[in-house]
């Protein structure tokens, strides 16, 4: 378990809160994301507005529209993304964004096949720190996987 103070509530409702502690946890402390290994769209934290697919031919899960969320990404000498990708319309788009600010912006080709990916690599505007990594999807644009390059 990761260290840190968590904070318990208990209550008949949330606007009836009967109990509150704070527990303090020593524990382990889980180091930054390192996205420079291959990594799979569907071990997102937050999403919004995606939904995930699965390929029965493949054998893989990937993602298509809406905004994924990594957290505690560790984008340090980011220079490059490369996108396992793919759109089944004309004017496929990922936009890549940390605190704000688009970093990358990539135009995904159609294919015949939504699950015919294809790899993209975009230069990767940088950014020195360690930050939440937001990647939105056009509506019928596809993320299998993902990496940033050093």
């Amino acid at each position: 378990m990761e260290g840190g103070d968590y904070r318990f509530i208990a209550g008949a409702s949330c606007e009836d809160i009967r109990c509150e502690q704070v527990l303090s946890v020593s524990g382990e402390s889980i180091p930054p994301r390192d996205l420079t290994k291959v990594t799979k769209a569907i071990n997102y934290d937050r999403k919004y507005g995606t939904k995930m697919k699965y390929s029965k031919a493949g054998e893989f899960h990937y993602m298509q529209g809406g905004t994924l969320l990594f957290d505690d990404a560790d984008l340090r000498a980011a220079k490059w993304i490369e996108l396992v990708c793919g759109c089944v319309v004309a004017n496929g788009k990922i936009t890549v964004k940390a605190d704000g600010e688009t970093l990358a912006e990539v135009n995904v080709p159609p294919s015949v096949d939504i699950e015919k990916f294809i790899t993209l690599t975009s230069d990767f505007k940088s950014i020195d720190k360690i930050t939440t990594l937001e990647i939105s999807m056009s509506q019928y644009t596809v993320i299998k996987e993902f990496r940033v390059i050093k």
